[in-house]
């Protein structure tokens, strides 16, 4: 019975995540595509690595993301969201 109670939680929380980190990885994958590569590579070269970076940002390590934001068409945008 708390088995099932657990794992339902979970479930949600996955499906409830998973729709986040899609939706946030397409935002930043569309952000990326103006990305000149002045003083970086491009980070987010495919939705497969978009939604990989996501994954990596949401557990805190966005350093590489954040200082290449300044080099799109669309830094605001990024650092807002």
């Amino acid at each position: 019975m708390t088995y099932r109670m657990i794992s339902n939680d979970l479930l949600k929380f996955g499906i409830m995540y998973g729709i986040f980190v899609m939706g946030f990885a397409q935002a930043y994958y569309i952000i990326y595509q103006s990305h000149n590569g002045a003083n970086s590579s491009n980070p987010m070269k495919t939705p497969i690595e978009a939604i990989l970076k996501v994954f990596i940002m949401s557990l805190g390590s966005f350093g590489d993301i954040w200082g290449s934001l300044g080099d799109t068409d669309h830094s605001l945008i990024g650092k807002v969201s």
